[in-house]
C-alpha cells in the first residue's frame, strides 16, 4: 500500500459528531451573518452600500458575504439591496409627498436618471406614471 492518506469515508474521525458539530456551528454562524447583512441593508439602504462595506462591518471577506447570500438567500446582495430600494420607492410614490425629485435621494440614489431607469426596469413604468396611477386609485 502506498503512503496516501485514507479517504474521509474510511476515516472515522471525519464523520465523528465533533466534525458534524463544527459543520452545524459553521452553518449557524453563516445564517447569522446572512441575517445581519439583511438587517444592515434594511436599515442602511438609504446610504451608498456595497458588498465590501457590509463585509467589512461583519468582519468577513466580500466573497464570503456573497457565498452567504448564495447559501441562504433567494437573491444576491445587489438584488436584495435593489429590491429594498424599489420597495421603498413604490411606498413613497404611493403618496403625493415627498416630491418626485426627492425620492431617489431618500432611497439611496445620487442620480435621478439612474433611479428612473432602474425603477422603470423593475416596475415597467416611470416613477411619475407609477405615482399618477397609484394616486388615481385613491
Amino acid at each position: 500500500m502506498s503512503g496516501a492518506p485514507a479517504l474521509a469515508l474510511n476515516n472515522p474521525a471525519a464523520t465523528s459528531p465533533t466534525r458534524r458539530g463544527i459543520r452545524e456551528q459553521t452553518v449557524s454562524e453563516r445564517r447569522r451573518m446572512y441575517l445581519r447583512a439583511c438587517a444592515l441593508i434594511e436599515h442602511g439602504y438609504r446610504r451608498p452600500l456595497t458588498v465590501s462595506a457590509v463585509a467589512a462591518i461583519l468582519a468577513i471577506s466580500p466573497r464570503q458575504l456573497q457565498r452567504v447570500f448564495e447559501q441562504f438567500g433567494s437573491r444576491t446582495f445587489r438584488e436584495e439591496l435593489l429590491w429594498r430600494r424599489m420597495t421603498a420607492a413604490s411606498e413613497l410614490l404611493a403618496h403625493p409627498m415627498p416630491p418626485l425629485a426627492e425620492v431617489p435621494r431618500l432611497i439611496g440614489y445620487s442620480r435621478r436618471p439612474t433611479f428612473a431607469r432602474t425603477f422603470r426596469r423593475c416596475h415597467g413604468v416611470s416613477p411619475s406614471a407609477y405615482r399618477r396611477a397609484r394616486l388615481a386609485r385613491c
